[in-house]
């Protein structure tokens, strides 16, 4: 009897271990252009299957603030998609990234029908303090190798 309380306790403890671990990340920005408008972050799961793991929306203040505050346990990528523009933001456990969005453009009615249409796939700025030096390394390398796939692709 003893062994399988010991057992439940054990169980237990391993059910829960993953929140102890977890650790906060804050994405915060403003811009007045952004006032009232939402901004969608996704996590992505897996990288060939489009079911993100995480997904929320958050609508800015009237002053085009917004905030989002999620628990993660190892670092990766976080997408925001808004208006025109999908922006990638490479996150790590336990930071707080202050970010900087372009002037918000809202999709046209004939975009949002089209088959072919895509977000314009942009890297979001981040402030300018070096521990955050590791991402924009990421972003610029992220940024060159879209582009030289986007010219072989002109080339062929």
């Amino acid at each position: 009897m003893r062994l399988f309380w010991h057992s439940i306790f054990v169980l237990l403890g391993m059910w829960g271990w993953d929140n102890v671990y977890s650790q906060e990340v804050r994405i915060s920005g403003e811009d007045s252009s952004y006032s009232g408008q939402s901004i969608r972050f996704t996590i992505q799961g897996h990288p060939f299957i489009d079911q993100p793991t995480y997904s929320e929306t958050v609508f800015c203040e009237k002053s085009g603030a917004f905030e989002l505050k999620i628990n993660t346990l190892s670092d990766g990528v976080i997408k925001l998609r808004t208006g025109i523009y999908e922006a990638i933001l490479y996150i790590e456990p336990g930071f707080s990234y202050p970010v900087r969005l372009p002037v918000y453009q809202e999709v046209s009615y004939a975009e949002k029908i089209s088959p072919f249409y895509e977000p314009l796939r942009i890297p979001l700025k981040i402030s300018d303090s070096p521990e955050f030096q590791y991402c924009k390394n990421f972003l610029h390398l992220d940024f060159h190798l879209q582009f030289q796939n986007i010219a072989k692709r002109k080339i062929l």
